[in-house]
């Protein structure tokens, strides 16, 4: 194989693995956002909702269990320059976040954003395999 050949197979082979890293790593900070969700009818966890470059808009109305399966229908289709976006537009959620629920005092999202390094570090001894 000649050096341009080699510099391609290199290349595809790293682009492979930085989309394996992000892809899970997006998939795993979103269902732990999503599983730390505090539930009480099950609306707020629902509602977590991934878009690839844009913010999802309004509410949508579904299981805890449906959102993580539509999360992992977006981010199943990320490319490497594309923006991820997990978001929950139900009003009080910024409120659960700041702690007004007993069973998620420290928030959801602060609580997933403080284990981001050891995510990232899953995937990618992940990709390396």
């Amino acid at each position: 194989m000649s050096f341009k050949g080699d510099i391609q197979k290199f290349e595809k082979k790293a682009m492979k693995a930085a989309t394996l890293v992000i892809r899970g790593t997006a998939l795993d900070l979103s269902a732990s956002i999503i599983r730390r969700t505090p539930v009480q009818t099950g609306r707020l966890r629902g509602n977590w909702q991934t878009e690839l470059n844009s913010l999802a808009s309004g509410e949508v109305t579904t299981t805890p269990a449906a959102a993580i399966a539509r999360n992992k229908g977006v981010i199943g289709k990320a490319k490497i320059a594309d923006s991820i976006y997990l978001v929950n537009n139900l009003p009080y959620a910024p409120v659960v976040e700041r702690g007004s629920s007993k069973q998620a005092p420290a928030g959801m999202v602060r609580v997933t954003i403080n284990a981001f390094k050891r995510i990232v570090q899953k995937n990618a001894r992940r990709a390396k395999r």
